[in-house]
């Protein structure tokens, strides 16, 4: 409590978001080396305030391109034909870039993810956000007329590729 009490005197005196986080370590490993149980410094107000400075801490995403979208594409059209010569890693990162490709999700929300298939050959994906949280979020994907670009097929044939065995296992 005197470390939230601290803290709270730190945010007030417009300290910044660095200076408190580095106060709160401090104060914490002196309290520890002193002998109080971990559970007596990091009580749940302390975390509760602490969540303002953490979340100012934290550094955007920055997403560099690495490959144009058409690249990817004619990639993907190119390996089409040999679906059945991939190997199961090149397949899958086949399956989870047109994923990533017909959608804003990030490869770890991806890995997250679960799918669902739906009727008229549409697929469903659900996914959470932030690891933890549940923010969820749903993409649907529906067939294409390019079926060898179509991220619905893909989804098809791995989840048919996939033993019966595996069923209970994450899809990714």
């Amino acid at each position: 409590l005197v470390i939230a009490n601290f803290i709270s005197q730190l945010e007030a005196d417009d300290a910044t978001n660095a200076n408190q986080a580095n106060c709160r370590s401090a104060l914490s490993t002196l309290f520890q080396l002193q002998g109080f149980k971990k559970e007596k410094i990091n009580c749940v107000a302390l975390q509760q305030i602490m969540k303002k400075p953490q979340a100012g801490m934290r550094k955007p995403i920055k997403e560099e391109q690495v490959w144009n979208y058409d690249q990817l594409l004619k990639y993907i059209k190119s390996k089409s034909d040999q679906k059945t010569q991939l190997s199961e890693i090149e397949f899958l990162g086949i399956v989870i870039a047109t994923i990533m490709g017909y959608s804003t999700l990030r490869l770890i929300e991806v890995h997250r993810s679960t799918v669902l298939k739906l009727p008229k050959g549409c697929w469903q994906v659900k996914t959470a956000m932030f690891k933890g949280h549940y923010t969820g979020v749903t993409v649907i994907f529906r067939p294409l007329e390019d079926l060898s670009i179509c991220p619905t097929q893909w989804l098809s044939s791995w989840m048919n590729r996939r033993k019966k065995k595996d069923d209970e296992l994450p899809v990714w």
